[in-house]
């Protein structure tokens, strides 16, 4: 633990990494849009951003056989 906050480094499966490396921008707005969480359904505008470079980095990760991590700080 450090002054600012726990840190995790969590695992994104092969199965979610492969997903996301299939979305073509349809894709990533209609699952932007299954993810949120307001009572409109709805994408936050950051959302389809943020998704469409988790796709790419996706790609790029099954490209080179590669696993993905996520590092969060709470």
């Amino acid at each position: 633990m450090s002054d600012d906050g726990d840190t995790l480094v969590l695992t994104v499966t092969d199965e979610l990494r492969d997903a996301l490396a299939e979305l073509n921008a349809e894709g990533v707005a209609a699952t932007a849009a299954a993810w949120a969480i307001d009572e409109t359904s709805k994408p936050s505008e950051d959302s389809v951003p943020f998704l469409t470079a988790f796709a790419e980095l996706a790609t790029r990760a099954v490209a080179q056989g590669e696993r993905m991590y996520g590092y969060v700080v709470i």
